[in-house]
């Protein structure tokens, strides 16, 4: 299960990737309650203007559909 967001512009604002990790897990942790199912690894993918990317992945103690705790995986890019 996946979901993402495309900008339309450069993002400079550093509090908005956060303010969108947030929503996305918000959205994900949604969807994951909706089909009663949970997960324990998350994968976090950046595209960059340049067509360049990075791809982090993270596992949870265990598995989760709660939004809080998926949103509170830390990524470092």
């Amino acid at each position: 299960m996946s979901t993402k967001r495309t900008f339309d512009h450069d993002v400079l604002d550093p509090a908005e990737p956060r303010r969108t990790l947030l929503e996305l897990a918000e959205e994900l942790g949604a969807r994951l309650r909706d089909e009663h199912r949970a997960t324990g690894n998350l994968t976090l993918g950046v595209h960059y203007a340049d067509r360049s990317g990075s791809t982090r992945s993270r596992t949870q103690p265990e598995p989760t559909a709660h939004t809080r705790l998926l949103g509170r995986v830390r990524w470092v890019l």
